[in-house]
């Protein structure tokens, strides 16, 4: 007895100790960790733990009741020993005179014997309350244990969230980045296209001007023949003058080798002007006559052939960038319908843990009124003992068949009080298996926060 109480007195230091750290959790400061956590998490985590404390109550006072009932038994042991010590002792010294004691003290050993196996039922019906609580806290338990479980896997799935919607984010801007620059590369090619335009001098495709086998012909080459034809009719007002020709038609055919030399430099000075001075004026001084034309038909080759790298380039790129966008999408639907899964469950989870609250509290109101009902009938008892006693002894032949009857009844408290022991003793080993489930519990949630 000594030991069970020094076990109940740790045990009630222990529940003051949770019942102090639940309370200094609830309204102290919390920190940046517990600041990120949701306002749900928190109520959650608390609700376990006062479960937890509820259901270590009740395993606490299955235990006392326990005690309680080993007490009684210990007691039910030692009057029956005292019982039987008087009734050895009366054998030896019963006088013929005290027959009429005799019977009295029988009558009255009969009586407790009654009592003892009425109050044998009634722990009965108690030991059978609290096997069926204890089951019940079992059930509780699982159920904990299921939402614990789903509250993890809640966070794990959260954070998934978090990072996808990062990546998302992060291929969006790209995307942007990618179409900005491929609008400005449009942008410049148009530019260019228009200066080929202004230096063509027509709306030609490039395709016709880059093209070997075609016939066509730019202004530096219609300029170069107009120098060739002037240098031809310069030749031949040089071989008329040494000839034997008028001297009218001489100039004539100088004024028009004039008009056409200065119908080229015209045309000639326009394109520079068009093309512009920076860019020309090296061309112009120069005594090697490199051909302009061929010049800028290579640079504008080499711009075009660059723009449309960078063209092809980016349009790679988007193309990429809107595939990882899909793939995002879909990792961030399938995440989504996941989080549904996980809110139908924990709903499903939440409603079994109300039921299983009010189931809680139609057994404690069910175990009140059985104790009330257990109370009625022990003052019934206490009366109807008190009224009995009261009354005249019956006859002997009753007496007798009581006697019978103590002697047959007599035999079944042994093997009734070996099956309560056997009873409180699997009881016992349930509650301390609940006991080291609740203690896991507490640590694995200590560990979480």
């Amino acid at each position: 007895m000594d030991s069970n109480n020094e076990l109940d007195i740790e045990e009630r230091e222990w529940l003051d100790e949770a019942r102090k750290q639940l309370d200094f959790q609830q309204y102290s400061i919390p920190t940046n960790k517990q600041k990120k956590e949701s306002q749900q998490d928190i109520k959650f985590q608390t609700n376990i733990q006062t479960s937890n404390l509820q259901n270590y109550d009740s395993q606490l006072m299955i235990r006392e009741e326990n005690l309680r009932l080993l007490d009684q038994l210990a007691k039910a042991q030692l009057e029956l020993l005292e019982l039987r010590k008087l009734k050895s002792s009366a054998a030896d010294f019963i006088i013929p005179e005290t027959a009429d004691l005799k019977e009295a003290k029988i009558i009255e050993l009969a009586r407790k014997n009654k009592d003892l196996r009425v109050n044998m039922a009634k722990e009965k019906g108690k030991n059978i309350t609290l096997q069926r609580q204890v089951e019940r806290l079992q059930d509780e338990l699982t159920v904990l244990k299921e939402t614990q479980a789903l509250s993890n896997v809640q966070s794990d799935s959260s954070n998934d969230n978090e990072e996808l919607k990062i990546k998302l984010s992060s291929a969006n801007t790209r995307l942007t980045e990618a179409r900005l620059q491929l609008q400005n590369t449009k942008q410049e090619l148009s530019k260019v296209q228009r200066a080929l335009q202004k230096e063509v001098g027509d709306n030609t495709p490039l395709t016709k001007i880059l093209h070997e086998q075609s016939n066509w012909k730019g202004r530096a080459q219609e300029i170069q023949v107009l120098k060739d034809k002037v240098r031809e009719l310069k030749d031949k007002i040089t071989l008329l003058s040494n000839g034997s020709r008028a001297s009218g038609d001489v100039n004539e055919i100088e004024n028009q080798a004039n008009e056409a030399e200065l119908r080229i430099m015209r045309q000639f000075n326009m394109e520079i002007d068009k093309a512009g001075n920076s860019n020309n004026s090296h061309l112009i001084g120069s005594s090697s006559r490199k051909d302009f034309h061929e010049e800028h038909k290579i640079q504008i080759e080499e711009t075009r052939a660059k723009k449309v790298a960078q063209l092809e380039e980016n349009a790679a790129k988007a193309e990429e960038l809107q595939q990882e966008i899909v793939a995002v999408k879909q990792k961030f639907d399938s995440v989504k319908a996941r989080n549904k899964i996980l809110e139908e469950a924990q709903k499903s989870l939440n409603e079994k843990f109300q039921t299983i609250v009010q189931k809680t509290k139609n057994d404690d109101e069910f175990i009140q009124t059985l104790q009330t009902q257990n109370q009625l009938l022990k003052k019934k008892l206490a009366q109807s003992a008190s009224s009995q006693s009261q009354q005249p002894f019956p006859s002997s032949q009753p007496q007798i068949q009581s006697v019978s009857y103590q002697k047959a009844s007599t035999a079944l408290p042994a093997a009734q009080q070996t099956n309560q022991e056997k009873v409180i003793a699997r009881q016992e080993q349930i509650i301390r298996s609940l006991k080291a489930e609740l203690e896991a519990l507490q640590a694995q949630i200590n560990v979480d926060e």
